[in-house]
């Protein structure tokens, strides 16, 4: 069922509350694990700091992207759901499981966000163009591709902790970079697309 203009600004809300919540839920592990240390020394107070990045810039794109593409339907969004319970878990992991699981948790979470959204490519198939639908299928792809990586990280620290730890390393560039060249490159199309339609 498709809901009104009305109920879409509700669920913008919605997904930006539930969204930050999920940032608490994963700031509140990451508390909880410090406090539980006997001493805090300056490579605890790094790590937690880049967790905490990785945790902020996970939700950031995730409200972005959301807020794009809202929505449509009353369907219980499962791949939204899955993704923000990936993202609160990630200090949790880390914490406990290291790179091994932590590189399987960004599988699974990839994962899901591809689903995510070939899902949006069919709920906004009469809304947006071709190009931008060109974009988000690129985008899906290239967290298959992570997927892929992560997946491999996580079946070479069975061998080797220094080369799982050196894939983790590239895998997290190839996420930063891939992330930022798509969307300065998508931004700039777009823009043209525009200008030239106007």
């Amino acid at each position: 069922m498709q809901m009104k203009e009305k109920d879409l600004v509700t669920v913008n809300l919605l997904i930006l509350e539930l969204a930050t919540m999920v940032v608490a839920i994963a700031m509140a592990f990451t508390a909880q694990l410090i406090s539980q240390l006997r001493s805090i020394t300056s490579y605890e107070i790094i790590e937690f700091f880049l967790i905490t990045v990785i945790v902020i810039w996970f939700w950031w794109i995730y409200v972005m992207e959301r807020l794009e593409y809202p929505p449509k339907s009353d369907v219980f969004p499962v791949y939204d759901v899955l993704i923000l319970i990936s993202i609160s878990l990630i200090p949790l992991v880390y914490r406990n499981g290291g790179l091994r699981y932590l590189s399987a948790l960004f599988s699974f979470m990839m994962l899901f966000w591809s689903f995510m959204i070939y899902h949006i490519i069919k709920e906004h198939s009469e809304d947006i163009t071709k190009e931008e639908e060109k974009f988000l299928r690129t985008e899906a792809k290239l967290r298959i591709c992570i997927v892929i990586f992560s997946s491999f990280t996580v079946l070479i620290s069975f061998y080797s902790t220094f080369y799982s730890i050196i894939i983790f390393s590239l895998v997290t560039l190839f996420i930063l970079m891939s992330a930022y060249v798509h969307k300065i490159s998508r931004i700039n199309i777009l823009k043209s697309h525009r200008r030239w339609r106007g």
